[in-house]
């Protein structure tokens, strides 16, 4: 995406104090089989096969109702079906898998399939405790191996996660067992996977990025949705009685931006004054040729502003208001030729977000 890099926002300690003093100058269905898992993940050691029962699969096929996949479940196991996958597990809570998939809306390549895939084990996985990933491998079949272990209440786990794309279609396998269980359960396991079938065309058919988590604002100010599979940095600075927090979103093929900012230095900031604010930070730090297509007042009193740069060929949104001594600055901006694409994952964020 050839746009215009935004500064660090911590550069905005001084820029944002330069506007307060001048603010008076400011202008107001084809099944196509699935890989197949052919290889255990490397161990530093191998304990002996314990006497543990493993499991038969069952002798029906599961279909998703979306038809993105069909697998047949271990025989006995219960299962609960999402939009976006199934769960199941074992009657004694010893192993677990998990089957799903998410429309990208696009064919990644290998670095932006590599970063959505990180995207989703740093979002998502890191949230457990003690989660300590291993190598990467890659299969025979070019789907991508990342093993690790995780604690829950107490228990070590390991994890098994498989991940490939068809198409626009990502499909991850994760496979869970007690950490003691690897070498009994390891075999059962991958002829589940391997028994996996795939529609691309099933799958095309479904929301971008199903899989969502709740990201809550700095104070609990805000909560939305954002793609687990997206890249999420945060900056922040807190000196001399200016807070400043910026928290970005990042689509794996870098095409889509999503920002959110915080701006506070203890003084009420007036409908004007932000106002001032929220145009200059476009022009400053997203689009020199700032071209504003629509200026609208929304229902819950923030305003929005609609605006394009022919320069950095891309397209944006953003939503600014004040809470008291607060600004809250909410933006996204994606590559003219993927706004199509794109803006169904900004309208559902956009649709999520509410004030607790």
């Amino acid at each position: 995406m050839s746009t215009k890099k935004s500064q660090k926002w911590l550069m905005l300690v001084l820029f944002l104090a330069l506007i307060v003093m001048a603010c008076g100058n400011l202008p107001t269905v084809t099944e196509v089989a699935s890989p197949v898992a052919t290889e255990e993940p490397t161990r530093a050691t191998k304990e002996p096969k314990e006497s543990v029962p493993t499991f038969e699969l069952s002798d029906k096929l599961f279909t998703h109702s979306s038809g993105a996949f069909a697998i047949y479940l271990p025989k006995g196991w219960e299962s609960e079906e999402r939009d976006d996958g199934v769960f199941a597990e074992d009657a004694d809570s010893t192993a677990a898998l998990d089957v799903s998939f998410s429309n990208l809306g696009v064919q990644l390549d290998k670095r932006g399939f590599d970063t959505y895939i990180d995207a989703v084990e740093n979002n998502w996985f890191s949230s457990f405790e003690d989660y300590s990933p291993s190598k990467s491998e890659i299969q025979d079949d070019g789907s991508i191996l990342r093993p690790k272990t995780v604690t829950l209440d107490g228990t070590s786990w390991m994890i098994l996660s498989y991940y490939w794309q068809e198409d626009t279609i990502a499909y991850q396998q994760d496979f869970w067992m007690l950490e003691d269980r690897y070498d009994a359960y390891i075999d059962s396991l991958l002829e589940v996977a391997n028994s996996m079938q795939t529609d691309t065309n099933a799958g095309a058919q479904s929301h971008l990025y199903a899989f969502r988590y709740g990201f809550t604002g700095p104070d609990n100010l805000f909560t939305f949705q954002v793609p687990y599979g997206w890249t999420y940095t945060r900056e922040e600075n807190d000196e001399d009685g200016v807070r400043i927090i910026g928290d970005t979103w990042t689509s794996p093929d870098e095409q889509m931006t999503v920002e959110s900012l915080l701006y506070d230095e203890g003084q009420e900031v007036s409908k004007s004054l932000a106002g001032a604010f929220a145009l200059e930070l476009l022009r400053q730090f997203y689009a020199n040729d700032l071209l504003i297509i629509e200026d609208k007042v929304q229902p819950d009193g923030s305003e929005r502003l609609m605006w394009s740069s022919a320069v950095n060929h891309y397209k944006g949104t953003s939503f600014f208001e004040t809470r008291g001594t607060t600004f809250l600055f909410l933006t996204w901006y994606v590559d003219d030729d993927h706004y199509d694409v794109y803006e169904p994952v900004w309208i559902d964020l956009v649709d999520s977000y509410d004030v607790p």
